[in-house]
């Protein structure tokens, strides 16, 4: 509910308040984590999702929460470990294989960057941001043909992206 409404702060000190009663609550930790997340609040968010872990190593949405994390710190090869950590409780997921793409990009490596988009994409062929970040990288590689062509499909399946026309 504090999510809902926006109320971020509130539901960190809820969720604080509930682990003193209740410390060993691997979703009272894990909320606690996307609370801290959406205040931005990285540091304290990765804190809380490996308590969350901690509490059920399994728990494959705190690992996954947990990488976002760390990709906002620009601390990515640590997020690709924590994403790919996933795969070993539940199938791989196109958005995970997308982040991953997403942090070997910002980390400058284009050819595993543009594998991984192209893992989610078998997975979810109408991922349009997939699409979109291939033709970008492509164009930064001096493929503009391939590229454009790439940006037209992002385009193809979310006409009414404004950042996809932008981009292309």
């Amino acid at each position: 509910c504090f999510d809902t409404i926006d109320k971020m702060e509130e539901g960190a000190r809820f969720y604080k308040g509930f682990i003193e009663t209740y410390p060993y609550s691997q979703a009272a930790w894990y909320n606690l984590g996307i609370s801290y997340t959406k205040l931005g609040l990285n540091e304290h968010a990765i804190d809380a999702f490996e308590f969350a872990i901690a509490i059920d190593p399994a728990f494959s949405s705190a690992l996954f929460n947990k990488a976002h994390a760390l990709s906002n710190l620009g601390q990515y090869d640590k997020a690709i470990i924590s994403f790919k950590e996933t795969f070993q409780f539940e199938e791989p997921a196109a958005y995970t294989y997308y982040y991953i793409g997403e942090c070997y990009e910002k980390m400058g490596d284009y050819d595993t960057s543009i594998e991984n988009y192209q893992k989610a994409l078998k997975i979810e062929p109408d991922l349009a941001d997939a699409w979109l970040c291939i033709g970008v990288i492509l164009n930064k590689k001096n493929k503009l043909k391939e590229g454009i062509s790439h940006i037209k499909k992002a385009i193809d399946i979310d006409p009414d992206n404004s950042n996809y026309w932008q981009v292309y």
